[in-house]
């Protein structure tokens, strides 16, 4: 069972809320309706970091073995786009090959043919892969600012990549 609640409720009725997570309930923390975060049993966090960890071990275990080093860190160049490009293919009908959906992000411009896929790197993906793309691809942040703002896309990643577009550092990374 789930129940959701607001931020301000939570912190008041802490303890049973506690108590309900405790019997297995999920409690879903809210402000103004966005969910900020959730409070599970210790139970389901253990479920929670197995799925993760697995999760972990399956990508790496995919990863392409013959690939350029991706700034001295030891992590192959293209892992990332082949992860987001999996990740993006399940479900939809066309799939998209991990040098298309690079060179789409690289040039700015969304083709019809993979407004889909390019909405879902920005509306789908976890901000830390879409970094890990950025940087092993060298992908410029504020040509992707633009692309999202091209399919009308707005949300957290692309708030985040108006931020790192702001960041000199970043930019030059």
């Amino acid at each position: 069972m789930e129940k959701t609640v607001t931020a301000s409720a939570f912190a008041r009725n802490f303890g049973r809320y506690r108590d309900e997570a405790a019997t297995g309930e999920i409690v879903t923390v809210t402000i103004r309706g966005r969910v900020i975060g959730g409070f599970l049993s210790a139970r389901q966090l253990e479920e929670y970091r197995r799925l993760k960890r697995r999760d972990r071990e399956g990508a790496a275990a995919q990863a392409p073995a013959a690939a350029e080093p991706r700034h001295g860190t030891g992590q192959e160049r293209g892992a990332a786009a082949l992860l987001v490009a999996r990740k993006l293919n399940a479900g939809r009908r066309r799939a998209i090959a991990p040098a298309d959906l690079t060179a789409a992000l690289r040039s700015g411009k969304p083709a019809k043919a993979l407004r889909a896929h390019l909405g879902g790197f920005f509306e789908e993906i976890p901000i830390e892969l879409v970094h890990d793309t950025i940087l092993e691809e060298g992908l410029d942040y504020d040509r992707l600012v633009g692309l999202a703002g091209e399919l009308g896309i707005a949300g957290e990643t692309v708030d985040w990549l108006e931020e790192m577009a702001g960041d000199s550092l970043a930019a030059s990374a």
